[in-house]
Order: structure tokens, then C-alpha cells, then sequence
């Protein structure tokens, strides 16, 4: 979602209307979640933000991919590999330079 279909709402719009065009989007893709929900509409629309900022202020879809897998192993209550996920990846994206963007 924020590799593909973010980026091209970025290319177009601004950041605020792009974060808002992909929340809309993902909420239509687990509707049948959040219709039913409110805490996980909430959570959907936080999580989703959280997501387009990550990967406006990384540049990289792949920190985007491991903050949903960690939200996951959260969420399933799997809390062992949440924490050692969660390490790995605050290490990995501290360490991680961020790509150049001067062509």
C-alpha cells in the first residue's frame, strides 16, 4: 500500500491529502473489520498515518513492512517476537541511511 499506491497519491498531492486518500483506501480493504469495530477503525487510522509517516520520512516501503509485522505479533499477542522484532528493527532503521534524494 505505501510502496505503490502511496507513492503515486504522493507524486500528485500533498503529504496530508495523500496520508488521507491511502487511509481511506486500506479502511475500504478491512472493512470487514472496522465496520463492526470502533477500536479498530481507530487503530486502522492511526496505524495507516503512522505508516505514510514512516514511509514519507524513510523513503523506504521496507521499515513499513516490518512496523505491520510488528503491529501483528502484537496484536496476535505474540509478545516475545514482538519485542526481538522490535529491537531488530529500531537497529535497522537507526543504522539504515537514508537514500539521497538529489538527482
Amino acid at each position: 500500500m505505501r510502496g505503490v499506491v502511496y507513492r503515486a497519491f504522493r507524486g500528485t498531492f500533498h503529504l496530508l491529502p495523500s496520508m488521507l486518500l491511502v487511509v481511506g483506501v486500506q479502511t475500504w480493504f478491512h472493512w470487514g473489520l472496522v465496520s463492526q469495530d470502533l477500536v479498530a477503525l481507530f487503530s486502522l487510522t492511526i496505524g495507516g498515518v503512522a505508516l505514510c509517516l514512516i514511509r514519507e520520512h524513510r523513503r523506504s516501503a521496507w521499515n513499513c513492512v516490518l512496523f505491520h509485522a510488528l503491529y501483528n505479533a502484537a496484536m496476535l499477542r505474540q509478545w516475545s517476537l514482538c519485542v526481538i522484532g522490535m529491537i531488530i528493527a529500531l537497529g535497522w532503521c537507526a543504522c539504515r541511511p537514508r537514500p539521497r534524494t538529489d538527482a
